[in-house]
């Protein structure tokens, strides 16, 4: 850790944008969880989500007949789309699909009933969250105080076996579990003049991490995940089909839509003015980082132990199920063939790669895992992994992104497994040159210009404007320059779904 940090007065900022490479799926979900399979149409090859008031018109132009067959069929239980719609007298699906769907989605299948999306904004363009990779850098800075910290590490676990007892009793105390007596001990216990709250003490508040989107194409698709788990005896398994806590055959399918190939790009931000107040307020004490570099180096440090935990779990063993032994050990050759500059975000990172309980006593772990899951006694804590397969003897997990800079090259950092081969859409067509907002523009007309000849469709650099309109001075042309920015806006049609209306709105106000 670092004690001693002085900003150059000539930069209270440091930004580094920083690509993501899919190295495995990824996989962020939505508010809503799922959709069922009245609100797709799996049809040649491609889920299509529906627009419900596009289905709305088609269905009252079929007649109210069809309008109240829908209603009831819909109100008794659960139907799928395309069953509905092939029983309606000269509908042809492929049409159909024309005329109401609003995305269309790679893969999926015909007997599918739900499946969990991608994070999508307004303009129906899939990106991570910030504050999905805010959380992975906030348990990694975590991760690395204890590991660094004996004394520490042991304070910690000793608080987290004392609160079993609350745990069990409160559903509620899960989301509260750890929060004092980690989160708030360790990175909101500074000294701040006025504030009150941990929050407002939070170290994190020096960090800004922008949401990611594409760097160039990027290819989702709608893939079926299996659960590979290992018994207290080192046999591997698939978790079955459940109903009612009872095993009914089968294997357990879930249908995620996944980032499978390419790169999202995501700006940080250090403030490094805001930091130097807290470093004042807090001479002497230790800082767990004090640049981006060193965010990004406990980021490196925590996820290179995890893949080496992944690789001795998935080590070994026995199974009478020759498939899922045959997955183990495709996984472990592909840990083992893993760079270290790795962070892992999204559904499937699973319990040690969100907490810092990879740090705890196995039994620790199996307690907590037990209280607040299902309880697997004497079992591995995690037992199960979610696992595609990408191939006939080829599996891989869930979330691992490669990280690196734009002047380097995935293939540097990460070893990918081939895929089989699949259909891929036709290429973008190339977009107008833009201006660069590497560096803030000088001047209000730059800014101006910027703003006028921007490309709406790259969300990257409209951030990067109304970043930049954010930090003038002059009040009067702030709100100027806003205004173009959202007439731009309005007249391509966007204004209303689009993520930075708001901020634009304060900023003309």
């Amino acid at each position: 850790m670092s004690r001693d940090f002085v900003p150059s007065p000539e930069k209270l900022k440091e930004k580094l944008e920083v690509d993501l490479h899919i190295v495995s799926p990824v996989h962020i979900g939505t508010r809503d969880g799922k959709l069922s399979a009245l609100e797709f149409i799996h049809a040649g090859g491609q889920t299509n989500v529906i627009d419900e008031d596009a289905f709305g018109r088609f269905l009252i132009g079929k007649g109210i007949m069809q309008v109240d067959q829908f209603v009831r069929q819909a109100g008794s239980g659960p139907i799928k789309m395309a069953e509905f719609l092939s029983r309606i007298p000269g509908t042809d699906l492929k049409h159909v699909v024309s005329k109401v769907a609003r995305l269309s989605i790679e893969g999926g299948s015909p007997s599918m009933t739900e499946f969990r999306p991608f994070v999508r904004d307004g303009l129906e363009q899939v990106y991570l969250p910030g504050s999905s990779l805010k959380g992975v850098f906030r348990t990694a800075l975590l991760y690395g105080i204890l590991l660094s910290d004996q004394a520490v590490r042991e304070r910690v676990q000793a608080r987290a076996w004392s609160g079993l007892e609350e745990l069990k009793r409160s559903r509620n105390a899960r989301v509260f579990y750890s929060a004092k007596w980690l989160q708030e001990e360790l990175l909101a216990a500074y000294h701040v003049p006025t504030a009150r709250q941990a929050p407002h003490k939070d170290l994190l508040r020096c960090l800004t991490v922008r949401d990611a989107y594409p760097a160039g194409s990027v290819l989702t698709r709608l893939i079926p995940l299996h659960f590979l788990s290992r018994n207290p005896g080192g046999v591997f398994s698939w978790s079955g089909k459940k109903k009612q806590d009872r095993e009914v055959g089968g294997k357990l399918e879930m249908w995620v839509e996944a980032a499978v190939e390419g790169s999202f790009r995501c700006e940080l931000v250090w403030d490094r003015d805001l930091f130097e107040k807290f470093r004042k307020e807090n001479l002497g004490k230790a800082f767990p980082a004090v640049s981006l570099t060193e965010i990004l180096g406990s980021v490196y440090q925590m996820n290179s132990r995890l893949i080496k935990h992944e690789g001795n779990f998935l080590s070994g063993g026995s199974s009478g199920d020759a498939d899922a032994l045959q997955a183990a050990k495709s996984l472990n050759t592909w840990y083992r063939g893993q760079n270290e500059k790795l962070l892992r975000v999204g559904f499937g990172s699973g319990m040690l790669s969100t907490t810092v309980d990879h740090l705890f006593d196995e039994k620790l772990r199996q307690k907590i895992r037990d209280i607040c899951g299902h309880e697997r006694p004497d079992a591995p804590a995690p037992k199960s992994r979610r696992v595609w397969r990408v191939g006939e003897d080829q599996w891989l997990p869930m979330g691992w992104m490669g990280v690196y800079s734009k002047d380097e090259k995935p293939s540097v950092l990460v070893k990918r497994p081939s895929a089989p081969p699949q259909a891929k859409p036709a290429p973008p067509k190339p977009k107008p040159p833009l201006p660069d907002l590497r560096s803030k523009p000088k001047t209000g007309a730059e800014l101006l210009r910027a703003v006028e000849s921007a490309n709406i469709n790259d969300r990257l650099s409209l951030s990067r404007l109304v970043d930049a309109v954010e930090d003038l001075e002059d009040e009067k042309e702030c709100s100027r320059i806003a205004r173009v920015f959202s007439d731009k806006l309005k007249a391509a049609g966007v204004w209303h779904k689009h993520p930075f209306r708001k901020r634009l709105e304060l900023l003309i106000r």
